[in-house]
């Protein structure tokens, strides 16, 4: 489908995010506000995790108005990073491939937001992620964004197949939740703007060159 865009939010709800839970809901609230303001259809899907992985339906972003109209947020529990990640985006190619192929998005980004290490995934490895998401980038040409807080951002992103250009480190506060959110909010607007990536996107600048630029330009937050 010309000028529409499939989203895929994978957001941590792990115990250690209690604290930003009220940040992660006004910031979602916003997220959902600032795309709206742009032409073309987009569709999202969320998965929220924490040591279990819950997916809810996926939706045209225009018929939601706040995050709770997608699920209500409450965060515990441990960090099943790499489960959340691997049946996101087998759930996500799945629903695609049950579409006919002129009306799926031609964009497709996945949002990776978490404020901690992998620690209680079952399904899914390191390995197997990076695996999963190298097909998906040079083969579909999805697009990745991982943010995080209190890892080596660059590393853990690195490690499954998410180059450093596509990464975002924020800071565990009001500020650095708002500077995550801002950052994946242009991420997604650059990419809905700009259109679909060339089929050599793992290593085109088409989109990665635009979007480093407007990460870098986002300060990092300082804690507290």
């Amino acid at each position: 489908m010309k000028d529409a865009t499939e989203v895929l939010f994978i957001l941590d709800k792990s115990g250690s995010m209690a604290h930003l839970s009220n940040d992660v809901i006004g910031g979602f609230n916003t997220f959902i506000a600032e795309q709206k303001k742009i032409e073309g259809e987009i569709f999202i899907t969320v998965v929220a995790f924490n040591q279990k992985v819950e997916f809810y339906e996926r939706r045209n972003l225009r018929s939601i108005d706040v995050i709770e109209d997608v699920f209500h947020y409450r965060a515990d529990g441990l960090t099943a990073l790499y489960d959340a990640v691997g049946e996101g985006i087998e759930e996500l190619g799945k629903a695609l491939a049950g579409i006919p192929e002129k009306e799926r998005p031609d964009k497709i980004m996945v949002v990776i937001m978490t404020d901690g290490e992998e620690n209680s995934s079952r399904n899914f490895n390191k390995d197997k992620i990076a695996s999963m998401i190298e097909h998906q980038r040079s083969k579909y040409q999805w697009q990745f964004l991982f943010m995080g807080a209190n890892i080596d951002v660059e590393k853990e992103a690195g490690a499954i197949s998410i180059p450093k250009r596509h990464t975002k480190s924020w800071a565990p506060s009001s500020a650095g939740i708002r500077d995550a959110y801002g950052c994946a909010s242009l991420g997604l607007s650059s990419l809905r703007k700009s259109g679909p990536p060339p089929a050599d996107a793992v290593v085109s600048d088409h989109w990665a060159k635009k979007l480093k630029d407007e990460i870098t330009s986002l300060p990092v937050a300082k804690k507290g």
